[in-house]
């Protein structure tokens, strides 16, 4: 995908960040913890800079591409070692570590408090949308799988639901699309409930 000489510095960057995995449990076992890790920042640089100029294909590095049997693309698993997986990791691991460990004792935050404030956050929409490699076709997202990789159904697809059914299956036997997506739009439609049964005392719960 794209020119080799283009792409070179890319493919150079994710040599050092794999490098730099190596010796570890993997990108699942790592914290990006210190904002001076100089192959995470290169990665994400590099392939953000070689976005603006490149092929559109080439936002598509460290993607899973699905097919069907007969050859079509029903869907892409972003994978955790994508740049802007990365990124919103490494943002997220910084933010968690800066309330725990870096503002002032007076306001330093528990464990329990931390995970309760940041239980809605979740990696959605990195990325939002993704170039397809059939001219004219476009992935949008549909649903984080598990906390680190991201599910992409094609824009015109007639079942969604069942698309992202079958890419939570191909990585862990069974759906694995993250609850805590579902779960905060449950908590947010049952506070809108709530507040509006409180306007009107008179109508009955159960209707």
């Amino acid at each position: 995908m794209g020119d080799s000489a283009a792409t070179e510095p890319l493919a150079a960057a994710s040599a050092e960040l794999a490098a730099w995995l190596k010796p570890t449990q993997g990108p699942l076992g790592v914290l990006y913890l210190v904002d001076e890790l100089k192959q995470v920042d290169r990665y994400v640089d590099v392939a953000a800079r070689l976005w603006q100029t490149g092929d559109p294909e080439l936002t598509l590095i460290q993607t899973l591409e699905v097919q069907s049997l007969a050859g079509r693309c029903l869907g892409l698993i972003v994978l955790p070692t994508h740049p802007l997986r990365v990124a919103w990791q490494q943002g997220f691991d910084l933010m968690v570590a800066y309330h725990r460990y870096n503002v002032g004792n007076a306001d330093r935050l528990t464990p329990q408090r931390i995970a309760e404030i940041l239980k809605p956050v979740t990696g959605a929409h990195y990325p939002a949308f993704l170039p397809g490699l059939e001219p004219g076709r476009t992935f949008v997202f549909g649903d984080t799988l598990g906390f680190h990789a991201a599910a992409m159904v094609a824009a015109d697809d007639p079942e969604p639901k069942a698309t992202l059914a079958l890419l939570g299956r191909l990585l862990g036997g069974e759906a694995v699309t993250a609850p805590s997506v579902g779960d905060g739009a449950a908590d947010a439609l049952a506070g809108e409930l709530g507040r509006y049964l409180q306007l009107h005392p008179l109508c009955p719960a159960g209707r």
